[in-house]
């Protein structure tokens, strides 16, 4: 199962890609990205099983992010 993690703190993003890599088996994917836009992007492309994103973050929130997802 492909996952993307969406967040701007780089910290965040990448303690849960580590995590998720680690220790959670059939997730054979997990790309972390920092930017609402790129993330989109990347679902259009590679349609996820898994988004996992902040809520804030600047430009697009994670609200709106979730409304653009719906919407494909």
């Amino acid at each position: 199962m492909k996952v993307v993690i969406i967040d701007d703190e780089p910290l965040i993003s990448d303690k849960l890609k580590r995590i998720m890599e680690t220790g959670l088996r059939g997730m054979h994917t997990v790309c972390a990205i920092r930017d609402a836009q790129m993330g989109l992007d990347y679902i259009d492309q590679e349609k996820p099983g898994v988004i996992l994103t902040d809520s804030r973050m600047p430009g697009i929130t994670g609200i709106d992010l979730a409304k653009q997802i719906n919407q494909m």
